[in-house]
């Protein structure tokens, strides 16, 4: 049986307001849209059939909700700032829809399965990663975390192929893989600062969210690299089949930056004293 994924591409959103609401499925919680897992400027490698709309958003955690509560033996903060991607499983909708003369066609989605393993890549540079210039599934666009294409510091959060049925659906966990990249290679870190959350049915994934602390990664990792994950960076959502796939599909989607504090003074919005600007190198 072939092991398949499928990637794809997001710039990660702006800081959005007081209380987040997650189910683990971004459509219904009304996070950003970022296209379709196969579009023409989404689209980054690899020849998976998994097809997906990709979802971005970000918040700060407020004292009460959920994401206060201990999940693995750890709490995060009131105030801590968050960066998430998501994605939805559907339909792949046709190649002109998608901005290509063709590409290749296939059943869709046929192989979601309890080994899926769903990868997100939290880009630390806004050129981070890069779109395909030739059609699915054959692409050839920058999307390897291992080889840096996500920059000096960015983050990789995963669950391993056993752990859905393992994980009740709709229920906040911890990561089971968390790295950074750190010039020449990748970092295994705390998988603390990340956490995710998918919806299944015995087993058979329908959405899911993955949420990076970016307030608690730079507090535990931002003496030890130059550059972290940040805001306004791009992000890269993977689908696959199993572990050490070798048929994949990358994609990236462009969102929202967050504003300068002068400007989120102007919109009262009150963030000014938590957005980190970026390191400079």
């Amino acid at each position: 049986m072939n092991n398949q994924r499928t990637f794809g591409m997001l710039m990660l959103a702006a800081l959005t307001s007081l209380s987040f609401a997650q189910t683990g499925n971004p459509l219904s919680d009304g996070w950003s849209s970022g296209g379709h897992s196969f579009k023409n400027g989404n689209y980054v490698r690899g020849a998976g059939q998994f097809s997906f709309d990709m979802y971005s958003t970000s918040f700060t955690v407020q004292s009460g909700d959920a994401f206060t509560a201990s999940v693995g033996g750890n709490s995060w903060t009131a105030g801590d700032q968050v960066l998430a991607l998501g994605a939805v499983f559907v339909a792949s909708p046709t190649a002109t829809a998608n901005g290509w003369t063709s590409y290749s066609t296939g059943v869709f989605n046929d192989n979601i399965t309890s080994s899926l393993r769903m990868v997100s890549k939290f880009g630390s540079d806004p050129t981070s990663f890069g779109a395909s210039t030739i059609s699915p599934h054959n692409g050839n666009g920058a999307g390897s975390f291992s080889g840096g294409a996500g920059g000096l510091g960015s983050v990789l959060i995963a669950n391993t192929a056993a752990d859905l049925s393992a994980t009740p659906s709709g229920v906040l966990r911890q990561g089971s893989i968390t790295e950074i990249y750190n010039g020449s290679g990748v970092d295994s870190v705390s998988t603390v600062v990340g956490r995710m959350m998918y919806v299944h049915n015995a087993g058979i994934v329908s959405s899911w969210e993955v949420f990076l602390n970016v307030t608690l990664l730079n507090s535990m990792y931002g003496g030890t690299y130059s550059d972290l994950a940040n805001f306004g960076d791009r992000g890269l959502m993977t689908a696959q089949r199993g572990t050490n796939s070798t048929l994949f599909t990358d994609s990236m989607v462009a969102t929202e930056a967050v504003p300068e504090p002068f400007t989120m003074v102007g919109l009262g919005l009150g963030f000014a004293a938590l957005v980190r600007k970026r390191r400079k190198n």
